[in-house]
């Protein structure tokens, strides 16, 4: 995002440099004739110049005194700036405010849907707000990949000189996190629209700060996001601390028993496929109309799907016209899986962010 400006700006003193050093020494020759150029001193300077003459023969007096005091104002003028903290460009104030809402991973869509319309009617009770909006999930470009427990609810806000119920943004920010705390199972932080798509844009993290930390264990890696995110709070101006959550996503796991199904003479790929067709569907054929095409899938209803003890009684077909019930030659157990597993440069990684605000 910056590197045209920078571009635009070294060009510039290099072709000042480039005139400077060829083309104003000529044009001087011309414009200033001899006998045109007369010199003078500046009041200025004939009024400074005892003063300057006076320090001037102190210093060359005392040389180490001098020579010393420029070293050590030079260690305190470096020991300073190592504790000066710095940005390329300043914070600017949107006027409009975003929440990245965050719930449980476990959570439904149409919960999700619902907990979202819940805090805009109680964001929407707050004057200074004229309008809502909350998206969840990723849209159909995935060019903002979110799961369906995340949203980005957008705060329309009235102009600064209308507000009555807060002074400043950091009152607004403590008025809307206490709506926020009226909604169980919610959380997240507060940015702004524009800032909060490039600090995405760029850095892949949303918040003004992130850590990344890479390893191959997403146990391992949700463990030390925690230890991480337990410091960043005790830092003053670290707020809206969170973890990137990799892990509690509720999983249906079917272990197939080998021994069981080689005693029945079953092969183990009719019992996936059939366990396939129960939970995602199976593709069974393909049908044409004209130049388009569409796949035939089976699959069961959603009603079915979705019920653990219609799944176990499904049956097995084997050898000798037998029927075995799937329950009696798998094990079904519901287990905590990975929620969402991020990637850079090949490696697996866990974000932990924070907002900073306040002195």
């Amino acid at each position: 995002m910056f590197r045209p400006m920078a571009y635009a700006v070294v060009y510039a003193l290099a072709g000042a440099l480039l005139l400077t050093l060829t083309y104003v020494p000529v044009i001087s020759i011309y414009a200033f004739k001899k006998g045109k150029i007369s010199e003078k001193e500046s009041p200025i300077i004939r009024l400074l110049k005892p003063a300057y003459q006076r320090t001037l023969q102190f210093a060359r007096r005392r040389k180490s005194l001098v020579l010393g005091s420029a070293a050590a104002m030079f260690v305190g003028a470096v020991l300073l700036f190592t504790r000066l903290g710095g940005e390329f460009i300043p914070k600017l104030d949107e006027g409009d405010m975003l929440i990245e809402l965050r719930r449980l991973p476990s959570i439904s869509l149409t919960e999700s849907i619902h907990t979202s319309q819940m805090l805009e009617a109680e964001l929407k009770s707050i004057p200074e707000v004229i309008s809502v909006v909350s998206k969840t999930g990723r849209p159909e470009i995935a060019n903002d990949p979110m799961s369906i427990y995340q949203s980005d609810v957008y705060i329309k806000m009235k102009p600064r000189e209308e507000w009555t119920t807060a002074a400043n943004k950091e009152e607004m920010i403590e008025k809307m996190t206490a709506v926020m705390n009226r909604i169980p199972g919610i959380g997240g932080g507060f940015s702004q629209p524009i800032e909060m798509r490039f600090n995405e844009l760029i850095a892949g993290v949303r918040s003004d700060v992130g850590i990344k930390i890479f390893g191959e264990d997403l146990e391992t890696l949700a463990r030390y996001g925690e230890e991480i995110a337990g410091l960043l709070q005790a830092i003053r101006g670290a707020a809206d601390v969170r973890v990137q959550q990799v892990e509690g996503l509720p999983q249906l796991q079917i272990v197939i028993d080998r021994n069981k199904i080689a005693r029945y003479g079953i092969n183990v790929d009719d019992v996936n496929i059939l366990i396939q067709t129960a939970l995602a569907g199976t593709e069974v054929g393909r049908m044409y109309e004209g130049e388009r095409q569409f796949d035939l899938v089976v699959k069961f209803q959603k009603e079915s799907r979705n019920d653990v003890e219609s799944i176990k009684n499904l049956l097995v077909p084997a050898p000798n016209n037998v029927r075995v019930r799937l329950g009696d030659i798998a094990d079904f157990m519901m287990i905590s899986g990975p929620a969402e597993i991020s990637h850079e440069a090949g490696r697996r990684l866990l974000i932990v962010e924070t907002n900073v605000r306040g002195d």
